[in-house]
């Protein structure tokens, strides 16, 4: 979902970023979202899925600027099943963006009913939002 907010909103901004997510697991490669997901979303009127899963990879510390992780855990896999991620600045938490200094993690909806992924989604959008904030300047196209 994260993916899919971030690019509907750098769009509504006319930022021409490059924006991509990646799971820190392999069991889900090439397939397209959750259905109650690509349903949020829909409702948003945000398509996801055309999306396919992915599993980060260290080359992805060297072509993206920042790398948005959507919980600690996560975080602690990046770092230690990737040497670049070790004490890398480009590696941060998506809702410190909203309130620094504050850890939190975005809950998983995976195993909750459709309902759950609302909620989720809409603190995605809230951390989206507060990096638009952040970096709107860069990127901006005419």
């Amino acid at each position: 979902m994260a993916e899919g907010i971030m690019k509907s909103l750098a769009m509504e901004n006319k930022l021409s970023w490059h924006i991509d997510s990646a799971a820190t697991e392999s069991y889900h490669i090439g397939a397209m979202p959750d259905k109650r997901a690509i349903a949020t979303c829909k409702r948003h009127g945000i398509h996801i899925a055309d999306q396919r899963a992915r599993k980060l990879t260290a080359k992805d510390f060297d072509d993206f600027d920042i790398i948005y992780a959507m919980a600690e855990e996560v975080m602690r896999e990046i770092v230690r099943d990737h040497k670049a991620a070790a004490g890398n600045k480009k590696l941060r938490l998506l809702l410190e963006e909203v309130s620094p200094g504050e850890v939190r993690s975005v809950p998983d909806p995976y195993y909750g009913a459709e309902e759950g992924f609302e909620p989720v989604f809409q603190l995605i959008k809230k951390g989206c939002k507060a990096v638009l904030r952040k970096y709107a300047d860069i990127g901006q196209t005419a």
